[in-house]
């Protein structure tokens, strides 16, 4: 920047023009001012999007279709040293009594006793089966014929046994633990090992089991129609719906009781944590919009006519009652919950103790998911409301229907002829194999034996399940009108029967080339008279998203084709609860595009720019206008200082003419 020092004119150059810019500076002062204020007002608002967030948290659980804290079971054991148990949603409440008989084992087998782990055994062939598994076959040679190399080649090879070395007084044995409990799991072995030859032994595991397989066994109830139940494995999942049981230990003498009731201290939790979030949310915003009149300010947010309206919005939600449910139970003040005169919410805790404890006959738990939650009821069993979502609507006026044109199906194959009342199984027609929903089961064999149909249906089913090739797969097997008849577990497009093949069809009277498809379900709504579309997977059926009411809307539908009639099979009333609507209202409000916090905070930073804009528009002036002085100036110095050398140029030679010899005597 071009500087000058006054030093012809005498003047404070800087000091004038500092003086004459000082206006326009003072205008930045005032800009920068007012965008901290501006700032400090959006780090404001801010703080009510942090809120409106731990509102949703607070309300997640209570707004679900499914998983709802409101389903919430707790169950108890009166001897956990026996058993314990845990509870989901589908349990029922009450009390069960039930006696531990026995637990369940794996079975073990022993060899004999060797001198060392590296003691020599003979070579050949050991196979091993457990249940009605696949065989495994371990070859001994000069490489493993070991203890120990017996051991880990039958741990790298076994899917269904696992091998250890025991050390006793003897000496060390292979120990066989079958992965599986349960009495169909016995470890059965064909010993193809050579004989004893000089120092090589040939292991034997013929000998009495170290321990028994066995299965868990519990007794419900002591009358005359006590029912005694066993499981593989000891812990017991369908013995009584919702309800998972462990066993610890058994003792017949011993009757456990099993209690089951709603988890209110959980629901409760999750109610008033509710209120407390929606407290804080008020409480956040009369905080930043209050005027204090004392002091003769407000808060950052005074007068935001944004912050207001969220305030509004949620409060407002909370004052009215949820349509389409009862009158007993439609508000908030059915459960104890009601405002005070400062517009926040107070919980009495007795009379919603009294609501979720069953107390209150006039409203049941069932209402009181309802009026947080988002639920559905269906008119008929076959077809079951599971959940929806933000984008599903309330049936306010009129249910919805439900019309069904396809119901589900399984893959299903059936032997082509019936079986005779007696089926032998042996050496040349026991081995088969299929696939199943797309996997292949690998080779399966049955157990040689003579069976009836019924037998041989239930023997055919557990040999196809226990294939370790289907990850999960299954299938169910029946005996219908004398004929053997295969059902894939799966419903729909996924569900399929193929590739069957092996010298156990032509007794099944199953063709090789037989194969099945299963059906996926179809469907739609119909709302107020127009079709709203819908995509079936198997027996789920879901709403389009683009629905304008039945968006995200899943049925599970149980339906058989026989079940279908011409138009609906079913009337759906859907209705959003607090929690449920509440959350719709703050996903809106906090939508990244269109929400209200997102056009507010874009306001506060137009603002923000223009701001700067300004101040840098005004800084640009400042600077040409000082430039524009400082050249003014300097102009003016250098004006003066060729007046002065001008000045002295006269002076001096004016004083020349005067003096002797000058002009004045020629």
């Amino acid at each position: 920047m071009l500087t000058i020092d006054g030093l012809v004119s005498g003047l404070d150059t800087a000091s004038i023009v500092e003086g004459l810019t000082s206006i326009r500076q003072s205008q930045i002062d005032r800009l920068n001012s007012r965008k901290t204020e501006i700032t400090e007002r959006q780090t404001s608002f801010k703080g009510i999007e942090a809120q409106l967030l731990s509102l949703r948290s607070a309300i997640s659980s209570l707004g679900r279709s499914q998983n709802n804290i409101l389903d919430a079971k707790i169950a108890t054991s009166s001897n956990e040293d026996l058993v314990k148990v845990s509870a989901d949603s589908k349990a029922v409440n009450g009390t069960y009594t039930l006696t531990i008989n026995s637990l369940a084992a794996a079975h073990q087998i022993a060899s004999q006793s060797f001198e060392s782990a590296d003691a020599q055994i003979t070579s050949g062939d050991l196979t091993i089966q457990v249940g009605n598994g696949t065989e495994t076959t371990i070859t001994i040679d000069n490489t493993n014929n070991s203890v120990s190399g017996l051991v880990k080649e039958i741990n790298e090879q076994s899917e269904d046994v696992f091998a250890s070395i025991v050390t006793d007084a003897g000496g060390v044995r292979v120990l066989l633990t079958a992965k599986n409990s349960g009495s169909a799991n016995q470890i059965q072995i064909t010993n193809n090992l050579g004989p004893d030859s000089g120092s090589a032994i040939q292991p034997d595991f013929s000998s009495a089991a170290v321990q028994e397989a066995a299965d868990a066994s519990v007794t419900i109830g002591s009358g005359a129609g006590a029912i005694t139940v066993t499981s593989t494995t000891n812990q017991f999942e369908d013995l009584f719906e919702g309800l998972t049981l462990n066993l610890q230990s058994a003792d017949p003498t011993k009757t456990v009781t099993i209690s089951v009731n709603n988890d209110t201290e959980a629901q409760t939790e999750a109610i008033q944590g509710f209120v407390n979030t929606f407290n804080a949310l008020m409480d956040y915003i009369d905080t930043q919009t209050a005027y204090d009149s004392a002091s003769d300010s407000g808060g950052p947010l005074q007068g935001n006519r944004s912050a207001i309206f969220i305030q509004d919005r949620v409060r407002n939600l909370l004052a009215t009652s949820i349509t389409g449910l009862s009158s007993n139970g439609n508000q908030l003040s059915a459960i104890g919950i009601e405002f005070n005169d400062r517009g926040q919410l107070v919980l009495n805790e007795g009379k919603l103790s009294d609501v979720l404890t069953g107390k209150n006959e006039n409203v049941t738990s069932a209402d009181v998911k309802a009026l947080f939650g988002l639920t559905g009821q269906t008119d008929i069993a076959g077809v079951e409301f599971l959940i929806g979502s933000s984008r599903t609507e309330a049936s306010i006026k009129n249910p919805y229907q439900v019309d069904i044109t396809q119901a589900a199906e399984q893959a299903v194959v059936t032997g082509e002829n019936p079986l005779s009342s007696s089926i032998t199984i042996d050496a040349n027609n026991k081995s088969f194999s299929l696939s199943v929903d797309g996997k292949s089961t690998g080779s399966l064999t049955l157990t040689e034996g003579v069976y009836t149909q019924t037998e041989l249906a239930d023997h055919l089913e557990s040999v196809i399940n226990s294939s370790t090739e289907l990850n999960g797969q299954s299938v169910n097997v029946r005996v219908v009108n004398g004929a053997i008849s295969i059902n894939s577990n799966v419903y729909g497009s996924q569900s399929k029967l193929s590739n069957f093949s092996g010298d156990a069809l032509s007794t099944l009277q199953i063709n090789a080339s037989a194969e099945d498809e299963g059906q996926d379900v179809e469907g739609h709504f119909i709302v107020d008279g127009q079709i709203e579309t819908a995509k079936g997977t198997g027996r789920l059926l879901v709403g389009n998203l683009d629905n304008a009411n039945t968006a995200d809307i899943q049925l599970r539908v149980t339906l058989t084709t026989a079940q279908l009639v011409s138009g609906a099979e079913s009337d759906l009333t859907v209705s959003r609860g607090f929690a449920s609507e509440l959350d719709k209202i703050i996903g809106d409000l906090i939508d990244p595009v269109t929400g209200q916090i997102k056009s507010t905070d874009d306001s506060f930073n137009d603002q923000i720019a223009s701001i700067e804009k300004s101040i840098e528009t005004t800084e640009a002036l400042i600077k040409s206008k000082t430039e524009s002085l400082l050249k003014e100036f300097a102009a003016l110095e250098s004006t003066l200082s060729s007046l002065q050398n001008t000045n002295s140029f006269l002076i001096s030679q004016l004083g020349g003419a005067a003096a002797p010899g000058g002009l004045g005597n020629s």
